[in-house]
């Protein structure tokens, strides 16, 4: 891998050369080039050098920290996932809560869609009658109520 080239400058800060080193994609096992003008004197060429190593373990430290994070953010991710699907099969979940919970947790927004009720209305009376039952809706009365109003 080439080394990311660095050519510090009078009044470059360290947050400059901070975020080219993280556009450039600085990680452990790369390398940086620090390079010097022969037209800056001693003193200067010190303070931009060590300017820009500050630079450097900063955002090797930032890079650090991240990943930390990550793995951190990861296992509390695992360690709820494990805890949701036991309470879910070790007893009866409040659904409404668990709901909740999961859009707060993974920030996926959650709909529960209705189905139509004159379809609902269908499928759960074709599940009331079995295939072997006689249809009614053709058959003639035998008596009529004589109380019945309409």
């Amino acid at each position: 891998m080439d080394p990311i080239v660095i050519e510090p400058q009078s009044g470059i800060t360290p947050a400059e050369i901070a975020e080219a080193l993280e556009k450039s994609g600085l990680r452990r096992g790369g390398a940086v080039s620090i390079r010097r003008s022969h037209a800056q004197d001693a003193d200067a060429w010190s303070a931009l050098l060590v300017i820009a190593l500050v630079a450097i373990a900063f955002v090797a430290s930032l890079k650090r920290k991240r990943e930390a994070d990550a793995i951190a953010k990861k296992d509390e991710d695992d360690h709820w996932s494990a805890e949701l699907l036991k309470r879910v099969f070790e007893g009866t979940p409040d659904v409404e809560a668990l709901e909740r919970e999961v859009e707060d947790r993974t920030g996926v927004s959650i709909t529960v869609e209705e189905e139509e009720w004159p379809t609902a209305g269908m499928v759960l009376l074709n599940r009331a009658y079995g295939d072997d039952e006689p249809d009614i809706s053709g058959m003639m009365l035998k008596e009529r109520n004589p109380d019945y109003r309409p």
